[in-house]
């Protein structure tokens, strides 16, 4: 009975761990478009943005905000290295894009 409890409780171990991490990439890329898209705004509205990279890269931990403009666009890029079980892991990017006002 012990014997069979034990490989029972390594199997759920092994079947919610996949499950979990899935999870936690679905709350961390909803943060990261979240963050993307309020630093886009920031420059939207003719704002520096500094304060709001500087708020989204403090709330994802080892999230980095990036900003291109180019002309009429501007696009923001979030990326965060998500954390797995046993040391490995994956990148997860998210982006917004907004038109600059002419100057």
């Amino acid at each position: 009975m012990t014997a069979e409890l034990a490989v029972a409780i390594v199997a759920l171990v092994a079947a919610l761990l996949p499950l979990l991490a899935g999870v936690q990439a679905v709350l961390v890329g909803a943060r990261a478009q979240e963050g993307a898209r309020a630093v886009a705004r920031e420059i939207a509205r003719g704002e520096d943005g500094a304060a709001a990279i500087e708020h989204v890269a403090a709330s994802l931990p080892g999230g980095e905000v990036s900003v291109e403009s180019g002309g009429r666009d501007a696009v923001v890029a979030v990326r965060v290295m998500v954390p797995l079980p046993f040391g490995a892991g994956y990148e997860i990017v998210r982006s917004a894009s907004v038109a600059l006002e002419p100057s």
